[in-house]
């Protein structure tokens, strides 16, 4: 009966420190990817010239900020 309580108490901290490290894991995504898409509109405002569409949405959902800084060097130096 111990044993069986011993266990349980083990997975539900094991259980616990999982979501917390997930969680700090998604805000620190989330962070970098409202801040990549801040750079975008940045850049466009100075005349970096980067077309919104859904390619470029979706580096910068995936990659953030250094997606969207290759994104305004890739825009500066003509390639897209």
């Amino acid at each position: 009966m111990i044993f069986e309580i011993l266990i349980a108490i083990i997975v539900i901290t094991i259980f616990i420190m999982l979501i917390k490290s997930s969680i700090k894991l998604i805000k620190k995504l989330v962070l970098n990817t409202i801040l990549g898409l801040l750079l975008i509109f940045i850049l466009n405002i100075f005349g970096a010239g980067i077309p919104i569409n859904w390619i470029t949405l979706l580096i910068t959902i995936l990659f953030g900020l250094p997606g969207a800084g290759t994104l305004g060097i890739l825009a500066l130096l003509g390639v897209i």
